[in-house]
């Protein structure tokens, strides 16, 4: 298992207080096309590995994937509703 990054306790505590809520497993994932034009959408949380990276599933013919492909920049946009507190990962 490697090292927890620093932000990781802080996401996860957030996460595990609401987690009862439909809106916290959901994330904003932006992308960049093959046009070079940005791309965001709304993706599922599904946990995390022993590394700390997300893990989100997507079906394999989605744009998404192409788009990783071409240039993996992204960048994930987690809103907490409740508290209010917004998290952003590169």
């Amino acid at each position: 298992m490697s090292k927890m990054p620093p932000w990781f306790q802080q996401i996860s505590s957030y996460h595990k207080k609401e987690s009862k809520l439909p809106t916290s497993k959901y994330i904003q994932l932006s992308t960049i096309s093959t046009d070079y034009t940005p791309r965001v959408r709304t993706v599922v949380f599904r946990g995390w590995t022993d590394s700390y990276k997300m893990k989100i599933f997507t079906d394999r013919r989605s744009l998404k994937i192409n788009e990783l492909k071409f240039n993996n920049n992204v960048e994930i946009c987690w809103y907490f509703q409740k508290s209010r507190c917004q998290f952003r990962l590169r």
